[in-house]
């Protein structure tokens, strides 16, 4: 049961139902990184960030993957290390 002095942030932190998204929209990616819509749609489309996955019709970025390249610097793709031919599909194998 909830307190009045009990933050919403609180009542979450013992809600084990909660799930954290692995795949990243291109707007969660921007809020991420601190830039606007806008600014991570040129970096992507310069390959300036890590390629994303395809799911059905939407391009996702694995959040574990994305949190790594920002610790490592923020590198290109191609010093990423990562396919810069395309990306991968999921789920239309």
């Amino acid at each position: 049961m909830l307190n009045a002095s009990d933050t919403v942030s609180d009542a979450n932190a013992s809600d084990s139902s909660i799930i954290t998204p692995e795949l990243l929209s291109s707007e969660e990616c921007s809020r991420i990184c601190g830039c606007s819509r806008r600014k991570w749609d040129r970096l992507v489309a310069s390959q300036k960030t890590p390629a994303p996955v395809i799911l059905g019709h939407r391009r996702c970025w694995r959040r574990k993957e994305l949190l790594s390249w920002i610790e490592a610097g923020c590198p290109d793709q191609q010093s990423w290390g990562k396919d810069v031919a395309g990306a991968k599909e999921v789920g239309n194998e």
